[in-house]
């Protein structure tokens, strides 16, 4: 029996030497693990906040494109006010030079016509006053 005892507690100790290696080795890769998962965590929380950033980036430059674009639409507006007031100022300045020259001409051709008329009438002379006095 000692025999058997002395064999099984030889194998129980390489038994145990092996666990012990294997238990090292497994919290020698536990070990290895949570760094490994530490480093991950860091890396993801720095993606995480490069990722921030570079939306904070793309929505402020896509505030800037609209507030660009506002401008320029505001500005071809104006220009398009502009021409609109230059084309209907020069439409008055033509209407008013069109009826300016119209009224000159029916003003001409109003004198020509009293004109007309009182060649046509005879000369009368007249005398304003009593009756007593123009019968002298």
């Amino acid at each position: 029996m000692s025999w058997f005892k002395n064999y099984k507690t030889t194998e129980l100790k390489a038994e145990v030497v092996l666990l012990k290696g294997e238990r090292d080795t497994s919290t020698k890769e536990a070990t290895s693990a949570r760094q490994e998962l530490r480093k991950v965590k860091e890396e993801l929380v720095e993606v995480k906040h490069q990722k921030k950033i570079e939306e904070e980036d793309i929505k402020h430059m896509v505030k800037m494109k609209e507030e660009r674009t506002a401008v320029e639409n505001e500005k071809k507006l104006l220009e398009m006010e502009r021409e609109k007031d230059k084309a209907i100022a020069e439409a008055k300045d033509e209407f008013r030079d069109k009826l300016e020259g119209f009224l000159q001409t029916q003003v001409k051709d109003t004198k020509d016509m009293y004109s007309e008329i009182l060649k046509r009438l005879p000369d009368v002379t007249a005398h304003f006053g009593t009756p007593k006095e123009t019968a002298k």
